[in-house]
């Protein structure tokens, strides 16, 4: 998986690549960079202090049923200066064509275009995998999630649980 160099809406310069292996410590360190409001969207919960087994299925991924791409901001010598987002896709199982997604973007990179550019990237790769079905869990009141969802597929289904939504979308071709 090649890495994809972007604009952001206000013309910054970013790379979209697959994260790498050693990148545990830079996960947990984004995770912890979040606003307690940013974590309770995208965990459910305000926690700070997750350790490096509980995301290491983030970081060692396959490519194919499990994936997860990271947008970095360039320098003018386009070299990464910040690791600002992180999106990724786990398959169902092995035979199936859904997987799961979720994306989390840094407070002061959001409404820049970084999780529309991530989820495109994804979108391209999970149609390349074979999966053509997302599925989410996010909070009921993200409806920014809600709508970038819909932005790349035909909603399927959307069951609402205690204080969440899981939402199915079929991908577009």
């Amino acid at each position: 998986m090649a890495q994809e160099e972007v604009t952001l809406k206000d013309g910054t310069r970013a790379v979209i690549r697959p994260i790498r292996r050693d990148g545990i410590d830079k996960l947990l360190e984004g995770i912890s960079k979040l606003s307690d409001r940013s974590r309770r969207l995208r965990f459910f919960s305000n926690r700070v202090d997750y350790s490096a087994e509980e995301v290491r299925h983030l970081v060692e991924t396959d490519g194919i049923n499990t994936v997860t791409f990271v947008l970095a901001v360039l320098g003018e010598d386009h070299r990464e200066i910040e690791s600002v987002a992180a999106a990724h896709s786990i398959r169902l199982n092995f035979q199936s064509d859904t997987a799961e997604v979720a994306v989390a973007v840094l407070d002061h990179w959001q409404n820049k275009g970084v999780a529309s550019a991530l989820m495109k990237r994804l979108a391209a790769h999970a149609r390349e995998s074979g999966v053509r079905k997302w599925m989410a869990y996010i909070a009921s009141e993200n409806q920014a999630m809600r709508h970038l969802l819909l932005r790349f597929g035909e909603l399927q289904n959307e069951e609402p649980m205690n204080g969440s939504v899981e939402i199915l979308i079929e991908l577009f071709e």
